[in-house]
């Protein structure tokens, strides 16, 4: 009888705990549920704020960084325009481009094509002038293209018709008149100012 009632009695003790247990099974499924649920919001939300952070942030950054490095290169172009501009108002550029002109006109190349007027100037690289006006000009533009706060590959001058009168470095053509850059600068307005869009240079291996 004994046996019995201690047995009876484990029994009843068992289903006790198991009834006990079984709410907080119930429970403890149901926060990791809830947590497991909270976890894939805030995954999806973290994901969301990376994505707004590359999108806005960076992008912003990025866009900041482009306008400026463009404020740079307008500043650096403007720098280099003054310098083109003070160098074209020198006394010795003025007048040995002045007396290209007079050359051409009397050497008769005007209104010829680029392989006439290379013919007729028998594989000289410019106009011929006065030694007297071309030596102190083509000085002046060497030494322009030695200062290291003006970086030109080279400067080229062309009298009225495009034809060469100064070059700091051999070039092929000596007429410029069907060229982009030259009627740029030479369109009525432009203040002797023309920019080109950016193309190879062949000649010097670089973008110009």
């Amino acid at each position: 009888m004994s046996k019995f009632r201690s047995s009876l009695r484990y029994k009843i003790g068992v289903l006790m705990l198991l009834l006990s247990l079984v709410p907080l099974l119930i429970v403890n499924v149901i926060v990791l549920s809830a947590t497991l649920g909270q976890l894939g919001i805030f995954s999806a939300r973290l994901n969301e704020t990376e994505d707004t952070l590359r999108t806005n942030v960076v992008g912003r950054n990025l866009a900041g960084a482009a306008g400026d490095t463009a404020m740079v290169i307008d500043s650096y172009l403007l720098e280099r325009i003054t310098d083109i501009r003070r160098w074209s108002e020198e006394s010795v550029i003025i007048e040995a481009a002045r007396q290209g002109t007079l050359a051409v006109q009397q050497s008769g190349l005007m209104g010829l094509s680029p392989d006439e007027v290379k013919r007729q100037l028998q594989g000289s690289l410019f106009v011929p002038i006065p030694q007297s006006d071309f030596s102190p000009a083509l000085s002046f533009l060497f030494r322009q293209t030695e200062r290291p706060e003006t970086p030109f590959i080279e400067i080229l001058v062309t009298e009225a018709n495009g034809v060469n009168v100064l070059t700091t470095r051999p070039i092929a053509d000596v007429i410029h008149i069907e060229a982009d850059w030259w009627q740029a600068a030479h369109q009525p307005g432009a203040a002797g100012i023309g920019i080109t869009d950016i193309y190879f240079d062949e000649g010097v291996a670089a973008p110009v």
